[in-house]
């Protein structure tokens, strides 16, 4: 089975514009790590309720499915989280990588450069991590930030 897998940065960015639907766009299933939710997701929702919800509602619409760490994915996820200087960081990285690895052909999406960078490393395979910019965005409202012109 090939999926999506999807990190924290991208869900977050689908969160701020509200366009989860572009998940229904891929050319495969996505997924994200249960790890991200319990970790990254849902403590946030103090801060940012209606991004939560959004994701949420996402869940709940079918737009993605969690998919837990088991077995040999869980192997991985632990080898690569010991290689970590910070633990408390990075988890969710670290989880699609781990699902990558069982799932051979997958792609995740991922925003963060360097963690990219890890990622294309561990799985020897660049084409197999994209960022947000590569999701099938056409057809979808673009948020555009106007900047003030000092007008009043």
């Amino acid at each position: 089975m090939t999926v999506s897998i999807t990190d924290t940065s991208v869900l977050v960015l689908l969160a701020q514009r509200d366009s989860f639907s572009v998940l229904a766009r891929l050319a495969l299933p996505a997924i994200v790590p249960d790890i991200i939710e319990t970790e990254e997701i849902l403590p946030a929702a103090a801060k940012h309720p209606e991004h939560v919800q959004r994701y949420q509602l996402a869940k709940q619409s079918g737009l993605f499915r969690l998919e837990p760490l088991l077995g040999a994915a869980y192997g991985d996820y632990l080898r690569l989280r010991k290689r970590r200087s910070s633990p408390a960081r990075n988890r969710g990285e670290d989880a699609c990588v781990a699902l990558a690895l069982l799932y051979p052909g997958s792609v995740i999406y991922l925003d963060d450069d360097r963690g990219a960078n890890r990622a294309r490393d561990e799985l020897g395979d660049p084409a197999r991590v994209k960022t947000s910019a590569d999701l099938p965005w056409i057809g979808l409202p673009v948020l555009v930030r106007r900047e003030r012109d000092g007008a009043g």
